[in-house]
Formats: structure tokens, C-alpha cells, sequence
């Protein structure tokens, strides 16, 4: 397999996963009022979904592309609540559950999937 079907692997699972979780990410934000408790809820749903991403991108041997598939969970589930919300409020929690998103990939890859000295996939 090349590099670029690696890559597209990983980016196919994490859209998979993403469309997925996303009806349980509408359904805790229909039935959770509290504002603090549904970012709280997002944020956890976020690591879940990094964690299942990185753990099933590693599984069909994505090699060291399996951060894609994280990031592209996390594309999926992150969105606008409503146009209620300051556009800076908005910016500054997208970036906050980018940064919680991020820091759950690099600890699963440093602490679970660890890839050692490995440049290229190999075929």
C-alpha cells in the first residue's frame, strides 16, 4: 500500500466515527440546560472519540498517519451551537476543545500507540 491509502484510511475512519458520535453530541446538547455541564460533556465526548479513533486507525495499521483520523473526528464533532453564542466566545472554546483534543491524541500516542523509528510505511 502507498502512503496516500494510509491517509485515506485514517481520514475515513475518523469521518466514520465522527457521523457517528455526532447524534449522541445533539442529543446530550438537547438534554443537558447547563451551558458549563454540555462543554464539560463535550470535551469528554472529544477524548472518547480521539482515544476510539487513534485505537481503531492502529488496529488497520495506519501506521504514523493515525493522528488524522483524530483530527478528523474532531472536525466532525466540533461545531456552532447556535448563532445566540459571541462569535469570540465561539472561537475561544473551539480553540479550547481543539487544545483538549490535540493534547488526548499526543497522550494516546505517546503513552498507548507508541511507533518507533518507522519513516515510511512499508508495503
Amino acid at each position: 500500500m502507498t502512503f496516500s491509502i494510509y491517509r485515506l484510511k485514517a481520514m475515513v475512519i475518523g469521518l466514520a466515527l465522527g457521523l457517528l458520535m455526532l447524534p449522541l453530541s445533539v442529543f446530550l446538547e438537547h438534554h443537558i440546560p447547563n451551558p458549563f455541564l454540555l462543554h464539560v460533556s463535550d470535551l469528554c465526548l472529544i477524548l472518547v472519540g480521539v482515544l476510539i479513533s487513534l485505537w481503531i486507525a492502529d488496529l488497520c495499521k495506519c501506521k504514523n498517519l493515525c493522528g488524522i483520523a483524530a483530527i478528523i473526528f474532531i472536525l466532525c464533532i466540533i461545531r456552532e451551537r447556535s448563532s445566540s453564542v459571541s462569535i469570540y466566545m465561539y472561537a475561544i472554546l473551539r480553540a479550547v476543545e481543539m487544545l483538549v483534543g490535540v493534547f488526548a491524541a499526543w497522550f494516546a500516542n505517546t503513552f498507548f500507540f507508541r511507533h518507533h523509528g518507522t519513516s515510511a510505511p512499508t508495503k
